[in-house]
């Protein structure tokens, strides 16, 4: 059964996203699309539209370890079944956060995203060494969730009316995404998370092209160039790590 489990997740999620993203379309929640509630409560955290492309690769992702496990993956041999079940139940979630989110239930969608990020951050520290093709799915899930938890606590926060004024919003903009900073930094030193370091990257490119305000693009600038070179280490250290390998 957990052959299929991923599969009719990843299904529910693609398919209802889908419905409900198109212009026009009858099964619209609210009558309006992602991306007009986007725009509803547009801050300065929130990326260029084009940034969200990116859920096609999550969804890709998800089917290919789910063909992975169906038809690939050997089940005599070792496999962490409860982190494909909870992966499972939280591209379930992304599915179900999409209801109260469509009908403005701002704060009922945050709970949902937390528990979706919650649950991802259990998955990845029990997966780190399961197969490429599985972490690399989860990663890109986890690093792309990292940052829309951002971006829903700052609606979360347009809504119940805390405005933040124009400059205090671009301050806040510079130490969300310096927080997101943080936690893709030591991820990416501890475990080498390349995918998600890349998704914080797309991300920062995202918010550079939708804001240009010198102190938002500043600091993206800074955030950006500090990652890479988190990554050149992580790639220097395994390098190092190899050749101390092959010496011996």
């Amino acid at each position: 059964m957990i052959r299929y489990l991923l599969l009719i997740s990843a299904l529910l999620t693609i398919g209802l996203t889908t419905l409900v993203s198109i212009p026009g379309s009858p099964y619209l929640i609210g009558g309006m699309t992602q991306a007009d509630i986007s725009a509803m409560f547009a801050t300065s955290v929130t990326p260029a539209g084009f940034t969200f492309a990116i859920w096609s690769l999550i969804y890709l992702s998800w089917i290919i370890v789910w063909a992975y496990v169906a038809f690939f993956k050997k089940w005599n041999a070792k496999i962490d079944t409860k982190s494909l079940i909870l992966f499972s139940l939280a591209i379930f979630l992304t599915a179900l956060w999409l209801i109260p989110w469509g009908n403005l239930w701002i704060s009922t969608s945050l709970v949902i995203m937390l528990a979706i990020l919650s649950l991802l951050a259990y998955v990845f520290s029990r997966t780190r060494s399961e197969n490429t093709i599985i972490r690399s799915s989860i990663d890109i899930t986890l690093g792309w969730i990292i940052m829309a938890t951002a971006l829903n606590v700052t609606v979360w926060m347009r809504y119940i009316g805390w405005s933040l004024g124009w400059a205090t919003d671009i301050y806040y903009a510079i130490f969300a995404l310096g927080a997101i900073l943080l936690i893709v930094s030591e991820l990416q030193c501890r475990y080498r998370t390349y995918i998600i370091s890349g998704v914080f990257l797309w991300t920062l490119f995202g918010v550079y092209m939708a804001h240009p305000i010198l102190e938002i693009q500043g600091a993206v600038v800074i955030y950006a160039v500090t990652i890479w070179l988190y990554i050149i280490q992580s790639l220097r250290n395994k390098k190092t790590a190899l050749n101390a390998l092959k010496f011996w």
